[in-house]
């Protein structure tokens, strides 16, 4: 009775893990989607200016730079440009 407990007990991490890991690269990082929701407009669509907001308080300019608390956490390599 403790063998089939344990082996249930660990059947339900591996499948936890599995679960929290889907669609990650190499099981490791995950998606904002697993964190944030998108915030949308009163229209039900994204706002016009480019711009997409998370519930998080990240925002995604329209270069595809990722910003936090103001503050840019990740530059999309594309819209650098070189001085």
């Amino acid at each position: 009775m403790i063998l089939a407990a344990a082996i249930g007990g660990a059947l339900l991490i591996v499948k936890s893990v599995k679960a929290n890991n889907a669609g990650a690269p190499g099981g490791t990082v995950k998606a904002i989607k697993d964190f944030a929701t998108e915030i949308f407009g009163a229209n039900g669509a994204t706002y016009g200016n480019g711009w997409r907001y998370f519930s998080d308080g990240t925002t995604i300019d329209p270069s595809g730079n990722y910003y936090k608390g103001g503050q840019m956490i990740w530059m999309n390599p594309a819209s650098a440009t070189m001085v």
